[in-house]
């Protein structure tokens, strides 16, 4: 059996105390909140795939774009 090894990284960030350690969270969250909406974007767009949309022309979002600016976008 080969040994375990656990590998910690300490930064100045954890030398400074709680301040640090939240800040820390918060980019624990926001990396947690990016993969959030990366994952999310993949299933749209395999649904997408799978449904068989597919990408308007230039042309069409031009026409588009020209009706929402008329009656707005809700």
């Amino acid at each position: 059996m080969g040994a375990q090894v656990a590998f910690s990284v300490a930064t100045g960030r954890d030398a400074r105390g709680d301040g640090a350690r939240a800040e820390s969270d918060r980019g624990a969250e926001r990396l947690d909140d990016a993969a959030a909406v990366a994952a999310v974007f993949n299933i749209v767009t395999r649904y997408a795939n799978a449904l068989g949309f597919a990408i308007p022309t230039d042309a069409e979002f031009d026409k588009a774009a020209g009706m929402m600016l008329k009656r707005g976008y809700a």
